[in-house]
């Protein structure tokens, strides 16, 4: 039996009753055992986007419920993703726009300790460690869990997301599109600090509450490690890709 946590949220219709029956057709399979289901959390759309609503609020997407349940299964993870893929068709979700409003959206971000990248199914999920939405109610039901990238457990991303300072270190090697990244996207409260390494940040690693990463010619796990706190990849996206993953990143930490 292996143990996983499943993240799941809504932000169309009845969210609360969504969330109650995703969690019940989870445990109607007899293979998958609901262990925990953490406490509902409240949290704005992530979009990647530029606010564009008014000032009373139009044009913004519904804020979304989200939680975690934590099973232990002994299905295979593509088994389970397959499953957690019908629930979703069942409960009517459409797939038209990344990021866009879901009746129900569930997502294997943990399974046992391993790390798995197929073209379906990347686990960990490749941006759970700094989602607060995802962080902070995965600790509460499975503190002591470790994100196997980085190494550390859920409750201690959790730590660095709620106190850390909004500082980002962004590991690029000799490539200067991330200053021109960041320059372009006119962000306010936030500091970034570039380097080629880790041995050019030049600052104590807690003093971050996000690694970004994009240097081709190094190793992301062995950057995440030697950081041990919430990871972001970048290697190999566009200029444009890496602002909207950014705005999302701090979107999501918020």
């Amino acid at each position: 039996m292996t143990q996983a946590l499943i993240a799941f949220g809504a932000n169309l219709g009845d969210a609360h009753a969504s969330l109650k029956e995703a969690a019940a057709r989870i445990a109607a399979h007899e293979e998958v055992e609901v262990v925990a289901v953490a406490s509902p959390l409240v949290t704005a759309a992530v979009s990647g986007e530029e606010a564009t609503s008014d000032a009373a609020g139009n044009g913004a997407a519904p804020d979304y419920l989200n939680s975690v349940i934590r099973v232990e299964t002994s299905l295979a993870a593509e088994v389970l993703f397959q499953f957690t893929r019908t629930i979703e068709n069942d409960m009517g979700r459409q797939r038209r726009q990344r990021w866009g409003p879901r009746t129900i959206d569930l997502d294997i971000v943990l399974f046992g300790g391993q790390i798995i990248d197929t073209p379906q199914l990347q686990v960990p999920h490749r941006r759970m460690s700094f989602r607060k939405f995802v962080i902070k109610p995965a600790a509460e039901i499975a503190g002591q869990w470790i994100e196997p990238i980085s190494g550390v457990s859920l409750a201690v991303l959790a730590d660095r997301l709620r106190c850390a300072p909004k500082r980002i270190l962004w590991i690029a090697g000799d490539d200067g599109a991330a200053e021109v990244t960041v320059q372009s996207l006119g962000l306010s409260g936030w500091e970034f600090k570039f380097a080629n390494d880790l041995e050019g940040g030049q600052a104590a690693f807690e003093d971050f509450r996000l690694m970004a990463f994009s240097n081709v010619e190094a190793r992301l796990e062995d950057a995440a490690r030697r950081f041990a706190g919430p990871w972001l990849d970048l290697t190999g996206l566009s200029l444009g890709e890496c602002q909207r993953e950014i705005r999302a990143a701090l979107q999501a930490m918020a």
